[in-house]
């Protein structure tokens, strides 16, 4: 389709509903059994069965690509603010969602991209929110500003939540996984079919420079890692029974073809709530084999007793 949207399209304030994707039984199953056993495809006690939690960010990013994206000029994103999880997502139901710009700015060391901040809604079958989310996205400018112009489009300031102070000392190792090529374009090609993540011709002239995973892949390696040290029985891993917000979480470095990422757990803390429910949050990251982070999130979950 071309590049048609730049970020003078995407004031303060602007809205989009948009998008239509069936979540089929086979995918749910799918992901569950590649990354999240311990969360992915749970049966209710009516028989639903449940895509895991971390697949439903997967799912609004390539409602993204298709409702919008594919058409933007569109660069990247440095992370997510914040997601909140609101309800299950069931196999079966008929996924769409919508957008609100919540501010824009221009950016100082790159006066032709700019950052918009996004507040996403992801509507389960009964048009209802399953899933929030708020990050930036850069996105060029059809007319870049001159250098020293003002760069406060609309006034925006983006959320800086720097997530919580941890201890790496304390750090729990999840092991490391390895992301081929082909494992890379599989992944993109479902859930975040960017070109700089399925064609490695196009990815040359991309923002990375070389084919690169998703984000959402590289995250879904880390839901991998901390699901099978907990059935290895690991020391000092819960078990989760149902994420309830990530804030936030940041892509510090991208993660090309052939790469090898080794992941962590970091326990910071934990409440019992007055009806009785467990809550644990942690700090989680993925190294390259330098040591250098490559991405890390804070995750507030239930878990077991």
């Amino acid at each position: 389709m071309g590049e048609q949207l730049y970020f003078e399209d995407f004031p303060t304030g602007a809205t989009r509903a948009f998008g239509r994707y069936e979540l089929t039984r086979g995918q749910v199953e799918a992901y569950a059994a590649t990354f999240d056993p311990l969360l992915g495809a749970r049966r209710s006690a009516t028989g639903a069965v449940s895509a895991s939690p971390w697949q439903m960010p997967a799912l609004l990013m390539r409602l993204n690509y298709d409702g919008w994206m594919n058409e933007t000029a569109a660069r990247g994103a440095p992370g997510v603010d914040e997601s909140r999880w609101l309800r299950t997502l069931s196999c079966g139901e008929s996924l769409s969602a919508r957008f609100t710009v919540r501010n824009a700015r221009v950016s100082r060391s790159k006066p032709d991209l700019g950052l918009v901040q996004f507040f996403y809604e992801l509507l389960g079958g009964d048009q209802e929110p399953v899933l929030t989310q708020l990050n930036s996205v850069m996105i060029a400018l059809r007319s870049p500003q001159p250098s020293g112009a003002n760069t406060g489009a609309d006034g925006a300031a983006l959320n800086n939540h720097t997530g919580a102070a941890v201890d790496d000392a304390e750090a729990v190792s999840l092991g490391a996984l390895d992301f081929p090529a082909d494992e890379v374009v599989a992944f993109a090609r479902t859930y975040d079919p960017q070109p700089f993540h399925v064609d490695p011709a196009a990815a040359k002239s991309g923002p990375f420079g070389a084919l690169a995973a998703s984000g959402w892949h590289t995250t879904a390696g880390w839901a991998r890692a901390f699901a099978a040290s907990v059935e290895a029985g690991t020391p000092g891993l819960p078990q989760p029974e149902r994420l309830l917000w990530l804030r936030p979480l940041r892509w510090r470095k991208p993660v090309f073809a052939g790469s090898r990422v080794a992941y962590d757990y970091v326990p910071v803390g934990t409440e019992t709530c007055a009806n009785g429910e467990i809550i644990t949050t942690a700090v989680g990251h993925g190294r390259d084999a330098g040591g250098a982070t490559i991405f890390e999130f804070t995750l507030g979950m239930t878990v077991s007793a």
